[in-house]
């Protein structure tokens, strides 16, 4: 019987979520570190994360870097709420005086 990763954190803090969600992005970076994630259902375990934390840039990013590319065409609404993120992003860091 598989437990989730929300149900194994007893009272997970933000800070710590965070921290573990940079470290997978770090690993999810590389494509050894994607092999290894993929092989531990990395997928499902960020969906389900995310399912608590619908707007999280971050998860979409590592689920981005997991998927296959049929995977990214084949999630519309996913790929676009990405696009949008980034574009935000972007147009927000246009508009900052450091940049």
């Amino acid at each position: 019987m598989k437990v989730g990763v929300m149900q194994r954190v007893k009272e997970p803090n933000e800070q710590l979520l965070l921290i573990l969600l940079n470290i997978i992005h770090n690993i999810s970076r590389h494509d050894d570190g994607v092999d290894a994630l993929n092989s531990f259902n990395a997928i499902n375990v960020i969906k389900e994360y995310q399912s608590y934390n619908k707007d999280d840039f971050l998860c979409s990013m590592i689920l981005a870097l997991l998927s296959t590319p049929e995977e990214i065409k084949n999630d519309r609404k996913r790929m676009n709420n990405v696009l949008d993120q980034l574009l935000e992003i972007v147009y927000d860091a246009s508009l900052s005086s450091d940049y």
